[in-house]
């Protein structure tokens, strides 16, 4: 009896702690609600409020103190990025990765979303925006922008070469 008693004491109090801890990282309501807005956005394709959500999420973060050491919202800006380049803009899709990059999200993911870039670039039929991009930023990860540009490369000119090997369109000739 004594043992139930003390095990039910020990998780009541864990709850609590787990309780007053969370209260004491989101004081202002739930660390979620603009996350989850800007989700439920993304999943609707409205992706201008998905946008704005996430810059909320961030904003709300940044004036959280403490903050736990380890979260960085800059880290939402590649999402940010991913939804411009859904958006059609791949200049601000780039802008909004370096900015991440500049508020020290890990180099690995910037370089990673800046090759979707790339092959978006591409998909449009893009190719030379899309190699030039790959020469801009190889510095970042020069084995994988390699791989990437000389696969495009091959695409562009197998494309190009598909191009000149269509038959025209033959010309009916008057009798």
């Amino acid at each position: 009896m004594l043992r139930s008693f003390l095990l039910f004491f020990f998780l009541l109090l864990s709850l609590t702690s787990c309780r007053v801890f969370f209260k004491s990282y989101y004081p202002h309501g739930s660390y979620s609600d603009d996350l989850k807005k800007a989700e439920e956005f993304t999943r609707q394709q409205n992706y201008k409020e998905a946008i704005e959500s996430y810059k909320t999420h961030i904003a709300f973060r940044l004036a959280q103190e403490p903050r736990p050491s380890w979260e960085n919202p800059y880290f939402y800006y590649l999402i940010i990025g991913d939804l411009y380049l859904k958006l059609e803009a791949p200049i601000r899709a780039i802008e909004a990765y370096e900015f991440a990059e500049e508020k020290q999200v890990e180099p690995g993911l910037i370089s990673d979303r800046l090759r979707f870039v790339a092959n978006w670039y591409a998909k449009d039929g893009q190719y030379e925006k899309a190699i030039e991009l790959l020469s801009d930023y190889n510095d970042r990860d020069p084995i994988l922008f390699d791989l990437t540009r000389d696969r495009l490369a091959r695409e562009h000119v197998e494309e190009l070469e598909r191009t000149l090997e269509e038959p025209s369109t033959p010309h009916k000739e008057s009798n």
